[in-house]
């Protein structure tokens, strides 16, 4: 029983840890959709400026 318990342990961390990831890379993933619509921003201002 004490090796069941112990793999449990082992599989909860794996998921949190992959969680915790999962939230790392949706932050990242926000973070690049605004430094996108910045970019078409700007792209938009230099064409209207040329």
């Amino acid at each position: 029983m004490e090796e069941k318990d112990q793999a449990i342990e082992e599989k909860d961390q794996v998921i949190e840890e992959k969680d915790r990831v999962l939230e790392e890379n949706t932050r990242a993933l926000e973070e690049n959709a605004k430094v996108l619509e910045e970019k078409d921003r700007l792209i938009a201002e230099l064409r209207r400026l040329r």
